[in-house]
């Protein structure tokens, strides 16, 4: 009997120990189905095609109070499109600290640039623009965002937002694994430094700026790429309205694939279920003593919130795409995103 009890106290130490050191895990999941209708026309003719494609996401979370005090949290999710590869796109980000300041290992997780303070009721409108077919080079195609990468980030939360700054040591190349490091390539390092936040009621900001270093084994006249991006936007009532202005600089002595845009977006809530939103957005191609048309995309959307799932139908005119004259586009596209 004592031997007994002396097992049982053992088994229920090491499951106290066992339930202090194991994290809770919460899965969530989302899917979503895709239409698109476009027609472009080019210097060729018009083109006119339809596809639909879907999506399916599964998120994986956890949070663990470590001995120090600090806290570490693990956001992964696997992605699958389709295209027959399994869960081909993995994304996670492992961070460590408080609340308000913490380290964050990850790829293509974190706060960064890809996030806008111009209101959207769907999407960003390069997605639709790229969902119709069309090759747009509206700003946020042009530089590598570091946070895809596999990088390093710090990142403190003050103002109403959160300050980051992110490192990747090879850029727009296969990351490693748990073994191998990242070795392949000859793009440089990354640098990133971005706020995304409210430090007012009503008003967003989003700022960042992003460096890529040339690797020593790339053409001696070209500088380090660089990006930079200003926006914001102001709520009151069921009405939003934003602006965001974005530079990029390919480093080279003619600026080849350099360019500036500006995008202008509004939105309102007509009920608790219906939103519309319209945006602008335009982008002048930078090369020295071109005449390139500048690409313009018009954007409307309407999102219907159906609780567990989740509609948004949108229509773009896209104009001189990748700034060549008479490369127009048009596309509708309906989305319906179901969440678990």
């Amino acid at each position: 009997m004592k031997k007994l009890l002396q097992t049982t106290a053992l088994v229920g130490a090491s499951a106290i120990v066992a339930s202090a050191s194991v994290a809770e895990m919460k899965i969530s999941g989302n899917y979503t189905h895709t239409y698109a209708f476009g027609s472009d026309e080019t210097a060729n003719g018009l083109d006119s095609d339809s596809a639909t494609g879907g999506e399916f996401n599964i998120t994986f979370k956890a949070t663990n109070e470590l001995d120090n005090g600090m806290t570490a949290k693990l956001n992964a999710n696997m992605e699958s499109d389709g295209n027959g590869n399994g869960f081909d796109d993995r994304e996670y980000a492992l961070s460590i600290g408080s609340d308000s300041t913490y380290l964050e290992f990850a790829s293509d997780k974190g706060n960064s640039t890809n996030s806008s303070a111009v209101p959207t009721i769907g999407y960003h409108p390069g997605s639709y623009a790229s969902i119709g077919g069309a090759d747009t080079v509206f700003q946020d195609t042009l530089v590598t965002n570091i946070v895809n990468e596999e990088h390093v980030s710090i990142n403190t939360k003050a103002a109403g937002g959160t300050f980051t700054i992110r490192y990747t040591p090879k850029d727009g190349v296969s990351p490693g694994n748990d073994a191998t490091a990242v070795t392949n390539g000859t793009s440089g390092s990354g640098t990133e430094i971005v706020y995304n936040g409210s430090p007012m009621e009503g008003l967003k900001i989003s700022a960042g700026y992003i460096e890529e270093q040339e690797d020593s084994s790339s053409v001696a006249a070209n500088g380090d790429d660089e990006f930079t991006k200003v926006g914001a936007s102001y709520n009151f009532g069921n009405y939003t309205i934003g602006a965001e202005w974005m530079d990029f600089d390919d480093g080279t002595p003619t600026n080849a694939t350099g360019a500036e845009s500006m995008w202008y977006g509004i939105s309102a809530a007509l009920s608790d279920n219906v939103s519309v939103g319209l945006s602008y957005a335009k982008q002048e191609d930078q090369l020295s003593g071109n005449t390139n048309p500048d690409e313009k995309l018009k954007t409307l959307e309407i999102g219907y919130n159906l609780g567990g799932a989740s509609l948004v139908i949108a229509a773009q005119e896209a104009e001189n795409v990748g700034n060549a004259e008479t490369a127009d586009q048009e596309v509708l596209v309906t989305r319906l995103k179901m969440s678990f």
